[in-house]
């Protein structure tokens, strides 16, 4: 029941996936995004295994739904949806939150922008002042250590550089961990090593890593980011004039530094990566080759 269960969440983000594509490009990259999710090796294998993260992604996808349609329309309503998108994936995992934060920042800062324009005009719009005042509060709270954002802790703990070491060490280890001069023991560096660590989650193990035969599994998946990731900086100018696909970007970048520092071996990372493909997916789209049925039935690929 479980798995059965699982099944339909897994194709739900793929009815999600091709939805926001149509929001996002055309329909006709809709259905070239929605065969790719279909398709796709890890979030095949995670809709049908009892693990968390065939739900992460269905959440996840609801709340771009939400964040591609507020750019558009720039409705409440979709805020909202956003934010049930991204707490429902909270529930599955507390770092899902730094999705949310990430676009709630992205929507102060906007309506930072929209109420100075509008307070020069002697103008006050109450929709844009509501979410300035949330993005305010909320900010002021996490700050002063007030509130604690699951699996981050408060801004004390976040920003200690010794919790930081202590998170990185232990989770590099076994025949699947990254290397260990990746540990990061000072402020320094942060800024070397969580861009490499970066790398390693998105794209390990490479060939030097491999100490077993199943590691290249691995390897296959790594390939498979590597060429979406390529489509993406091919197409990286279209991407940052796009204000829904810029915050897409956004978002997701902001959860693989995260998962940069909390993960340590590519066995951990090749299940965590899973829970974004679609947001890689949905970013690389416009590059994406044609598939179509052929006549006899059988899925080929024009090349």
């Amino acid at each position: 029941m479980a798995q059965s269960i699982g099944l339909l969440f897994g194709i739900g983000s793929i009815f999600l996936c091709w939805l926001i594509a149509k929001k996002l490009w055309n329909n006709y990259i809709a259905n070239k995004v929605g065969w790719i999710a279909a398709l796709f090796p890890s979030l095949i294998l995670y809709s049908v295994l009892f693990l968390r993260e065939v739900y992460i992604v269905f959440f996840i996808l609801l709340a771009l739904y939400g964040v591609v349609s507020w750019t558009k329309d720039n409705n409440l309503k979709s805020f909202i949806l956003a934010m049930i998108g991204f707490i429902g994936a909270t529930f599955f995992h507390g770092a899902m939150m730094i999705g949310a934060i990430a676009f709630i920042s992205i929507v102060g800062m906007s309506s930072l922008k929209e109420t100075i324009k509008l307070i020069i005009k002697g103008k006050i719009n109450l929709k844009i002042s509501i979410l300035l005042f949330s993005f305010i509060i909320f900010a002021g709270l996490y700050l002063t250590n007030n509130i604690k954002v699951p699996y981050l802790g408060n801004f004390k703990s976040t920003s200690s550089i010794k919790n930081l070491s202590i998170k990185t060490e232990l989770n590099t280890h076994g025949d699947a961990s990254w290397p260990k001069w990746t540990i990061i023991t000072s402020v320094d560096e942060l800024f070397y090593k969580v861009p490499v660590r970066a790398i390693y989650f998105v794209f390990g193990p490479f060939p030097w890593d491999i100490k077993k035969f199943k590691h290249l599994i691995g390897m296959f998946d790594a390939l498979l980011y590597m060429y979406l990731v390529y489509l993406i900086i091919f197409n990286i100018k279209f991407i940052l004039k796009d204000p829904a696909l810029r915050i897409v970007l956004i978002i997701l970048l902001s959860y693989i530094v995260v998962f940069a520092v909390g993960v340590g071996n590519f066995g951990t990372s090749i299940r965590h990566r899973s829970k974004f493909t679609a947001l890689f997916i949905l970013l690389a789209a416009q590059g994406l080759h044609k598939f179509k049925i052929s006549n006899n039935k059988k899925f080929k690929a024009n090349y």
